[in-house]
C-alpha cells in the first residue's frame, strides 16, 4: 500500500506578483526555486500555475537538479514537457515524471522550468513569490541565485524503508 502524498515545495505559497519569459526565449534560460527535505521522497507531481500566455502555443520544459557546491547535477535522465496555450490561463497544470526519481533527505534541490518552444510572440507568466530560487542559462552555464520564482509545487510519496 502506498503512503499518502506529501507536498514537498509549495506548502505556502503566498503570491506577490507575476514572473514569466517574454519574447524569443526558447531554451537559454531555465529558473526555479530550491528546497530541501528531512527524508526521502519518490517524485510523483510538478505543478505549476499558469496566470497568462499570450502565445499561440509553447512548450515547457520541467527538470530537477540536486545543487552541490553550486552545480547543478540532473536527476532526471529525460526532462519533462508541458504544451501550454492561451486556453490554459488561470489554470494549475501537472506533469508527471515517466521515471521513478528519489529526492534524498537532507540535500537541496532545485525544479526549474523552461520555455523551448514558441509559436507566435508574446510572453507567458506564472504567478510568483519572494522565495530563493536559481536562474540558470543552459548554454553558458552559468547562473544566478534570486530572491523570486515561479509558484512551482512539487510533490512525492515517502520512501518505506
Amino acid at each position: 500500500m502506498q503512503n499518502k502524498p506529501h507536498t514537498l515545495l509549495g506548502k505556502s505559497w503566498i503570491r506577490t506578483s507575476t514572473a514569466g519569459f517574454e519574447g524569443d526565449c526558447k531554451g537559454e534560460i531555465e529558473w526555479g526555486p530550491i528546497f530541501k527535505n528531512r527524508k526521502d521522497y519518490l517524485l510523483t507531481d510538478i505543478m505549476v500555475a499558469i496566470d497568462k500566455c499570450e502565445y499561440e502555443e509553447c512548450l515547457l520544459s520541467f527538470n530537477c537538479y540536486e545543487v552541490r557546491d553550486k552545480k547543478f547535477v540532473n536527476v532526471l535522465n529525460k526532462p519533462i514537457y508541458l504544451r501550454v496555450t492561451p486556453a490554459d490561463n488561470g489554470k494549475q497544470l501537472s506533469v508527471t515524471p515517466v521515471e521513478s526519481v528519489v529526492l534524498k533527505g537532507k540535500k537541496k534541490y532545485c525544479v526549474t522550468i523552461s520555455v523551448v518552444d514558441i509559436k507566435g510572440k508574446g510572453r507567458l507568466s506564472f504567478p510568483a513569490n519572494f522565495k530563493s530560487s536559481y536562474a540558470r542559462h543552459k548554454v553558458k552555464g552559468k547562473m544566478k541565485k534570486i530572491p523570486g520564482c515561479p509558484m512551482i509545487i512539487v510533490k512525492g510519496h515517502e520512501v518505506e524503508l
